[in-house]
């Protein structure tokens, strides 16, 4: 940033010098500044599509996506043959759920450039939220062959595996993320997830706390974890890091469900009944929600051989 501050202390209308600083800016995360000096370059040099493409990547990491859009439809018209402005208003596209013109820019992009990995992970991006999983695991491939060691299409290609039940396959797409990246919270809570549908919990559990260590407020990360720990019959613990979860996260009322499934578990009736009663303030269709993991009350109470009292498994089955 002093670098260029300088440049432009010398020469104040280098049009260029501002666009390169507001890149930095963005980098940092301080888009107001970086905003503001996109538009200085502007002001200097209407043409210059660099600069429209770099705002538009800023309002888009600040959520402003129609401003974003905006921005890479006159970047486009100022340089047809953009690949970069094409490849970032798709994800523009992608965040505003518009997958058809999303995968419309990654083709073109690609067209443009046919060794654009970010273009091939984006696009995958697009089909794996449209739920074309096939067409999303060869595009992530293809972007992990024209760069190994790009982390996103990994991640990505393990969790598009993950929803096809390719469970070993999802594993290594995350053990390798982490081989990249040792710090990346997110993969190992992935890797985690995946572990649990295995029903490797002693390794879920693992990884789950790899990533609290990373990072103090993952809330999914207590409560699967709290999960793992209620699998192996381990309640305390799950019921400790249940209760974390909602410090952390108060409207969530899948996780008062979980909380109050073990406090059934252990007969404590009065504590499950205000955990279901705040899940159900809070909006959650507790009986749909149960009924997705144990089908009825009477499956539930032969699982766990108790018998519940009859005010809860009305709860459990009232709409």
């Amino acid at each position: 940033i002093k670098a260029y501050s300088d440049v432009i202390e010398l020469n104040p209308s280098y049009s260029e010098a501002y666009n390169n600083r507001g890149v930095v800016y963005a980098n940092k995360g301080e888009y107001d500044l970086a905003i503001k000096d996109f538009n200085t370059a502007l002001e200097l040099n209407p043409n210059d599509f660099f600069a429209y493409n770099n705002r538009g990547n800023a309002y888009g990491d600040m959520d402003k996506v129609s401003e974003a859009i905006a921005d890479f439809n006159t970047a486009i018209k100022l340089r047809p043959d953009y690949a970069n402005a094409y490849n970032n208003r798709g994800n523009a596209y992608r965040k505003d759920l518009n997958f058809e013109r999303a995968l419309k820019d990654f083709s073109t992009a690609i067209k443009l450039d046919p060794d654009f990995a970010g273009a091939y992970n984006g696009r995958g991006a697009a089909y794996h939220e449209k739920g074309d999983f096939e067409e999303a695991l060869e595009d992530f491939s293809t972007a992990i062959k024209l760069d190994p060691n790009y982390v996103s299409p990994y991640i990505n290609r393990g969790r598009t595996h993950g929803r096809k039940d390719m469970i070993s396959e999802a594993i290594s797409d995350f053990s390798k993320v982490i081989e990249l990246e040792p710090d990346y919270a997110d993969a190992y809570y992935d890797r985690g997830v995946a572990h649990g549908k295995k029903r490797d919990f002693d390794l879920a559990i693992k990884d789950y706390t790899k990533a609290i260590q990373l990072n103090a407020i993952y809330t999914n990360a207590y409560c699967n974890r709290g999960s793992a720990y209620f699998c192996k019959g381990e309640f305390d613990l799950a019921i400790a890091d249940y209760t974390k979860a909602i410090e952390m996260d108060p409207n969530s009322g899948e996780v008062y469900c979980n909380r109050g499934l073990v406090w059934l578990v252990r007969q404590n009736w009065d504590n499950a009944r205000e955990d279901l009663a705040a899940a159900k303030r809070i909006g959650l269709d507790v009986s749909t929600w149960f009924h997705k993991l144990y089908k009825s009350v009477e499956n539930f109470e032969r699982i766990i051989d108790v018998k519940l009292p009859e005010d809860i498994a009305v709860i459990l089955t009232s709409q």
